[in-house]
């Protein structure tokens, strides 16, 4: 049997603990950096409310209704300004400040979530309230990739963007096990109502995490943007399709 001392001197053996050393310096270093933490933070804000509020919509336009087709509307309508929007801000971030970008979504979707809570808590149990908060919750989650992302990039630096992108990846993924956990909790103890109203308090968070981050794209990246937004989105889909 070969024992493990024995692939010691193998030219593969250093090599994953040279890459895993490597990566968690990275990931001290960006922990340490409240600028990036800031970022990381918001985009765990935002996955948890999404994912809250998807499950809570579904299950609401099921009792509401009885169709599994309308909840499934539900998540339609969250992906259409995703597909129509996401080419569009990324453009668009390209030109102006991306953390006004960001202030602006979060504003939008904190208030959505608020405005839905005072309605649904009122007594107003209508489909179409929720399947209006499906799609301004896609707009937000429109401006994540492009935006966002862009931002924790930018902190992070070509050194550090891999451990950044990953521990990001990683924390994305872990919000749609902890939204719909939290969703379903929050709805069974206190109604559709108090889980939006959750949403909203999450949203405010990630609202208040954006005004405390100062990266964003300097001048001299928006000076250099190309003067029309429509030969730039031309130019994009030519290069994808070919």
């Amino acid at each position: 049997m070969l024992h493990l001392a024995a692939l010691k001197p193998l030219i593969f053996w250093p090599i994953p603990v040279m890459l895993t050393s490597t990566a968690l310096a990275s990931l001290s270093q960006l922990l340490r950096d409240g600028q990036f933490v800031r970022a990381w933070m918001i985009g765990i804000f935002r996955g948890i409310s999404q994912w809250l509020e998807m499950l809570v919509a579904g299950i609401f336009a099921y009792e509401v209704t009885g169709s599994p087709f309308m909840v499934a509307l539900l998540f339609i309508a969250r992906l259409v300004p995703l597909i129509f929007l996401g080419s569009l801000i990324g453009t668009f971030a390209d030109r102006t400040s991306p953390r006004l970008i960001l202030l602006v979504g979060f504003t939008f979707a904190a208030t959505m979530s608020a405005l839905v809570f005072a309605l649904l808590a009122a007594g107003q149990s209508s489909y179409w309230i929720v399947l209006i908060a499906s799609v301004a919750s896609g707009m937000v989650w429109s401006i994540d990739m492009p935006v966002r992302r862009r931002i924790v990039g930018d902190i992070a630096g070509k050194d550090r963007i891999v451990a950044a992108m990953s521990l990001d990846s990683a924390s994305n993924h872990a919000t749609r096990m902890i939204g719909p956990l939290a969703g379903g909790l929050i709805y069974q103890l206190l109604g559709p109502a108090g889980a939006f109203a959750l949403a909203a308090t999450l949203y405010l968070g990630a609202l208040f995490l954006v005004t405390r981050l100062h990266a964003g794209a300097a001048p001299s990246v928006l000076k250099s943007a190309a003067p029309h937004l429509i030969s730039q989105l031309r130019e994009g889909f030519a290069y994808s399709v070919h």
